[in-house]
């Protein structure tokens, strides 16, 4: 799953916090990724604390409270068996 956050899309008001959301299911391991900039470009960072996350079935969510100063991030999500 590819999650977008563009800051330019933001109003006045930023938020402090974004809340990712994913489909998840039991047994799986998911990890979270982002990259600044340009989506089609670049290495995907692995997000702090966004490693083997233990899957469930159903909505999982993962709370990002470091949002970037400007510009564009983007996130996805890979699951692993």
């Amino acid at each position: 799953a590819r999650l977008a956050h563009d800051q330019r899309q933001r109003s006045q008001a930023a938020p402090a916090q974004l809340t990712l959301r994913w489909p998840g299911a039991a047994g799986r391991l998911y990890d979270v990724y982002y990259r600044d900039g340009n989506p089609a470009g670049g290495a995907w960072t692995p997000w702090p604390g966004g490693a083997g996350l233990t899957g469930q079935n159903g909505e999982m969510t993962l709370v990002v409270t470091e949002l970037p100063a400007g510009g564009a991030r983007y996130y996805k999500v890979k699951a692993r068996r």
